[in-house]
């Protein structure tokens, strides 16, 4: 029956579980426990990589979903290099060769299992152009570094992901801080910028 049952999302460490000084840890390895947890960079590393395959091979038929390990695993990787950036679904469709409708079904999936989070835009009708097209960010950064195969902090440094890594990190650090769900986060931009 209906209002009987009641959800609690529950993500990673938070900063306020690791602590604020260990905040570059939590960046980097991301907030799953084993993976903040493991004895070295490179044991996180690998731990990461496990469970990102566990998850596409084992996990998502569990639940259902028959689409090839392999193909979500592109699409997954493809859409780490997209990372704080506006999501065009048409643009991002034809680079990975499939429609529109395929790359929203791929985000719903991802984002039904907290792999993903849409940012929507705020906006109102205040005569002028607005942007309305949402920003997309992997929920764990330590998932996008592996997915982005950047193996060590020196690697990070010099990616060209190193600056939407940092917002992603930012924006689920605030996100988890103030206690609000995707639903009430929004970002505003026009399209001069």
């Amino acid at each position: 029956l209906a209002g009987r049952i009641a959800y609690h999302e529950l993500g990673g460490f938070r900063l306020e579980d690791v602590g604020v000084d260990a905040w570059r840890t939590l960046w980097w390895r991301g907030g799953l426990p084993r993976s903040y947890g493991a004895a070295s960079d490179a044991a996180s590393h690998r731990w990461r990589e496990h469970y990102i395959t566990t998850f596409l091979e084992r996990d998502i038929p569990q639940l259902g979903i028959d689409i090839p390990a392999a193909t979500l695993r592109r699409f997954w990787t493809m859409l780490c290099h997209y990372h704080g950036q506006q999501l065009n679904y048409a643009e991002f469709s034809r680079s990975f060769g499939v429609t529109d409708k395929t790359v929203r079904n791929y985000l719903d999936i991802l984002e039904g299992t907290f792999m993903v989070r849409l940012l929507q835009p705020w906006h109102v009708n205040i005569g002028k152009r607005l942007v309305k097209r949402p920003k997309v960010y992997l929920r764990d950064t330590g998932l996008l570094h592996a997915l982005l195969s950047i193996r060590d902090q020196r690697d990070l440094a010099s990616h060209n992901k190193l600056g939407a890594s940092w917002e992603g990190f930012a924006l689920e650090v605030a996100a988890r801080a103030i206690g609000k769900r995707n639903e009430e986060l929004a970002f505003w931009a026009t399209h001069s910028g």
